[in-house]
């Protein structure tokens, strides 16, 4: 498959505008026949190999028409297309390329790295800030409490002369309720 791979690549390289991807592969065919002797036998391999992403990387890292291709590190170009291509470059297997996964994804753009610790400094300031909220919190609930028995008041001390029976016997309950959770 790498030897393969190699003259895919070549014949991409080789490839002039208006080439289909059929034209390019039916190259490659030529270009192993010639070299090789014999026909490809591994096309249904090459066909799903060819869109991993191991593959594909190295497609497109060499992507200009000019590219090593020899142990001497001659350059093959569009002018020179006749440059013999020598099968050293070709049985070393060049590095593989991965996308990164979805937790470390995740992971990197929430800014959370594995390992690291926090400045104490930052904890003293998130410290003091916790304090302050906390001292706010007990203000307001302390106006809360006093809104709420200035609420309670008015309702035991609200007229019951214009009340009718029905009226006058819930709002006795609902004092008797106020009275029990004042304690008075």
């Amino acid at each position: 498959m790498q030897k393969f791979k190699s003259y895919y690549k070549q014949a991409v390289s080789l490839k002039k505008s208006g080439c289909t991807d059929n034209n390019v592969k039916l190259n490659a065919y030529a270009i192993w026949k010639e070299d090789e002797g014999t026909n490809f036998g591994l096309e249904h391999a090459w066909r799903l190999l060819k869109n991993q992403l191991e593959w594909l990387y190295q497609f497109t890292e060499n992507c200009s028409k000019r590219m090593k291709i020899s142990a001497s590190r001659a350059y093959s170009s569009s002018s020179n297309p006749e440059t013999p291509i020598e099968n050293v470059e070709v049985d070393t297997l060049s590095p593989i390329f991965r996308l990164m996964g979805q937790k470390a994804t995740k992971r990197k753009s929430k800014g959370k790295r594995v390992g690291t610790s926090t400045n104490p400094v930052d904890l003293i300031g998130v410290e003091e800030g916790m304090r302050e909220i906390n001292i706010l919190n007990a203000k307001l609930a302390t106006l809360r409490e006093k809104e709420l028995e200035k609420e309670y008041y008015d309702i035991l001390m609200k007229d019951t002369s214009t009340m009718f029976e029905t009226q006058l016997k819930d709002h006795q309950a609902f004092c008797k309720t106020i009275r029990h959770k004042l304690r008075i």
